[in-house]
């Protein structure tokens, strides 16, 4: 979220000092950001122009707009529109050569900048850990190219400032594309709809066309309007003084594609010559020719100046007279708010639109076109009816500080719920243990290898604050074997990784699997036979076991944290076999150890076993919710919480084709790190096999790590992009090298879309109590 202390970064192909009015936009929203406290990074391209800006003093004065000029490889005399005979020859050299540089509009200056403004982007975004970027077009490449940078930054909010219109709009070359380069830019459009997180637009009509184009994208297009800079004019006090002429003032750019338009104006105020006068600046100087060729000698041509300077003539004036193109006619543009601001009648001559009428509603100006402009333009030069002018007229809103203010709250807002949005709430949890049946595998192939292996891929993608579940138990049958050089070896390899766990920042918590207590050690085979399940489930076992097992499962974290010189409270837990029911079993011990969150519960699924039992059919629907004394009912007042593990549903073709998958991967060898048997079930010889437990709908399974596959990957991606809590429960023991394969893809995924949040304490906002 946007703060007083933020840096971010601006990208403007056209910004001060290059010349040219789409620089002014965004040179007055930075500086105007700039005053609410933001440092605005610019990335823009060199002034390939003789002349400068006139917006460049707003930028060069103000040392918390900082500015990084790019060249942009884009030639020159393309960009220039005063040719001498070499130069004719070179544009048509450019024009015949360049189409083959890019399959859009190659008038797209922006052609070969994508390189040099990425690696730029990327560099001032690290060093300033800036997470806002705004960027404008046109050119319109750009904002293609923009989107590119939530790629390699997860969290990064995107606005995208369209300040023209694109494939639909009359300039870069649009109306004469070939219909295959026009599908390119298209395309390209689609794309930076979809990848941005705000499309902002100056006008209702293009808004309203992005909308009817893409439906689906509605949300993200907001109006940010046009505005008037107070500071950039001087309004005179005094009343206009009465001459006998009409006086006009016309100002700015004028557009390509009006020459009917124009030659009217010629023809009128040439007709007028000897009571009207038309004072014109702009930097379009060669249309002095036309109006003095035609008889308009009361028209008087003047370069741009500053815009100070132009606005305290404007009391000299009667009139500003306007020529709007077709395609601009819904724009209520810049200059309205500016002229409306010094009470200026303005005179607009152009086809009917929003704009024009804007004005006559509000009784601001007069409309004419081609077809009543006669008869408009000599009433008021006969003055034959008086235009009566809206003094009363508001104009504040347009302020160039109320829109930086509301952009600022915008910003704020959308990040806000961008942020929310964005975030992903993905608790990794880990059973640390053996197979549980009657051959327990070995130490290494179960555990060390397999945990190594997670342990290096969350390293890799610097992920912390995940949960080690230790069978605790058994670790302490096997410190209690003196005589076999293999049982130490494997308590030393285990201790070892539980200390490397803890100092790579991730937690472990007892997981408690009583019939541990009845398992036998074969010296010989270095496995563990757990045949006998009476004591299976922490229900089947006295109270003084129950209370031995949580004493050593408590004592022997702390030796490892003591060891790792880490310290935090021992306040969670996860079941063995899932059997956390009656919770009154282990209510007692909760409370005596100050446990306070939970992870055994889930949803959906059950095991009506006596041995194994388990019923989470009717349990609570949020994922995470507290309880108290009944663990099926969510308690808000409840001392403990639960951190239900998530599952996914496949269709039947998903079933079917992962089921053929994991065909292929066994006939490719890909097996399991684990080496021993899953426990089985006497009554029916159903596999207990912690991966798959039993649900009321067969094609549900929980969220897991070594359930994980190719076929699979797009639903766990899909159902994370939908939910903002993810919690998978995963046994080292049961991964092969295929899962650990697709989870560096999943998280590749997650962390290139979104933000991730992988410590549970700040998924509830509780902070961590010292040890």
């Amino acid at each position: 979220m946007l703060d007083k202390k933020k840096d971010i970064l601006l990208i403007s192909y056209v910004f001060p000092p290059h010349y040219g009015i789409g620089g002014r936009r965004w040179a007055k929203h930075a500086d105007g950001l700039t005053k609410l406290g933001y440092t605005v990074h610019v990335i823009c391209a060199k002034n390939p122009f003789k002349k400068t800006s006139l917006w460049y003093d707003v930028v060069k004065n103000n040392p918390k707009i900082i500015l990084h000029q790019l060249p942009t490889w884009y030639p020159k005399v393309l960009v220039d529109f005063e040719h001498n005979f070499f130069q004719k020859i070179l544009y048509k050299f450019w024009v015949t050569v360049l189409p083959l540089f890019t399959k859009g509009s190659f008038l797209d200056r922006t052609i070969f900048w994508k390189r040099p403004m990425l690696k730029k982007a990327t560099e001032i975004i690290r060093k300033n850990q800036i997470t806002h970027v705004i960027c404008t077009g046109g050119p319109f490449g750009v904002m293609r190219f923009s989107t590119l940078l939530k790629k390699k930054f997860n969290d990064l909010f995107l606005i995208n400032d369209l300040r023209d219109p694109w494939t639909w709009g009359p300039n870069w070359g649009f109306p004469s594309l070939s219909d295959k380069r026009m599908a390119h830019e298209r395309k390209m459009e689609l794309e930076t709809m979809k990848r941005s997180d705000i499309i902002s637009v100056p006008s209702d009509d293009m808004r309203d066309y992005l909308i009817s184009r893409y439906p689906e994208y509605a949300d993200k297009f907001i109006r940010i309007p046009h505005f008037f800079d107070p500071q950039e004019l001087k309004l005179i006090a005094h009343p206009k003084k009465e001459t006998k002429i009409v006086r006009f003032i016309m100002y700015g750019n004028i557009y390509h594609n009006i020459e009917p338009f124009i030659k009217k104006t010629i023809e009128l105020f040439a007709k007028y010559a000897s009571e009207t006068s038309l004072d014109v600046y702009t930097d379009k100087l060669e249309y002095a020719k036309a109006f003095k060729a035609g008889g308009a000698t009361n028209v008087t041509f003047h370069g741009q100046i500053p815009a100070t300077e132009l606005f305290s003539k404007f009391g000299e004036y009667d009139f500003v007279f306007l020529l709007n193109p077709k395609y601009n006619r819904n724009n209520i543009s810049t200059k309205f708010y500016e002229i409306i601001y010094t009470k200026t009648p303005i005179f607009i001559f152009c086809d009917d639109g929003l704009g024009p009428k804007f004005l006559v509603d509000n009784h601001l100006g007069i409309h004419s076109d081609l077809s009543t402009v006669d008869e408009k333009f000599e009433s008021i030069v006969k003055k034959n009816s008086k235009f009566v002018y809206n003094k009363e007229y508001d104009i504040k809103e347009y302020s160039l500080e109320n829109i930086v203010q509301t952009i600022a709250t915008r910003l704020n807002q959308e990040a806000t719920s961008f942020q929310d949005n964005k975030l992903k709430n993905v608790l990794l949890t880990f059973d640390y243990e053996l197979f549980l049946g009657s051959k327990s595998g070995t130490a290494r192939n179960c555990i060390i290898e397999p945990t190594n292996n997670i342990l290096n891929l969350l390293s890799k993608y610097n992920i912390t604050k995940s949960l080690f579940f230790v069978d605790t138990v058994y670790l302490m049958r096997l410190a209690g074997i003196d005589d076999d050089e293999g049982a130490k070896e494997d308590y030393k390899l285990i201790f070892s990784q539980l200390v490397h766990i803890l100092k790579s920042g991730h937690f472990i918590f007892p997981h408690i699997h009583p019939h541990w207590l009845e398992a036998s050690y074969n010296k010989d085979s270095k496995h563990w036979v757990l045949n006998d399940i009476d004591k299976y489930r922490f229900h089947n076992i006295t109270n003084e076991e129950k209370s031995l097992l949580f004493n050593i499962s408590i004592d022997f974290i702390k030796r490892i944290q003591e060891s790792a010189g880490i310290n935090y409270h021992i306040d969670s837990y996860r079941a063995g076999g899932w059997c956390i029911q009656p919770f009154e079993d282990f209510k007692p011990f909760f409370e005596k150890y100050n446990i306070k969150y939970d992870f055994s519960v889930l949803s959906n699924f059950k095991l009506l076993n006596q041995k194994f039992f388990y019923n989470f059919s009717n349990f609570p629907k949020a994922k995470i919710y507290k309880f108290d004394s009944s663990i099926e009912k969510e308690d808000n007042a409840g001392k403990f919480t639960e951190f239900s593990i998530t599952n996914i549903e496949l269709s039947n073709k998903e079933k079917i084709q992962n089921k053929l998958f994991l065909k292929v991967l066994y006939k490719l060898n890909y097996k399991n790190f684990g080496d021993g048997f899953a426990l089985v079930k006497p009554e029916d010889k159903t596999n207990i096999s912690d991966s798959f437990v039993r649900s009321s709908n067969a094609n549900i399974e929980m969220t897991s790590i070594e359930l994980l596959t190719i076929p699979k990957l797009k639903l766990y991606k899909k159902y994370t992009e939908n939910n903002s809590f993810v919690h998978f429960i995963t046994h080292p023991k049961m991964l092969n090298k295929h899962n650990i394969f697709c989870f560096e893809k999943y998280l590749k995924f997650i962390l290139r879309n979104f933000r991730v949040e992988t410590d549970y304490k700040k998924m509830i906002n509780e902070p961590w109590p010292k040890g």
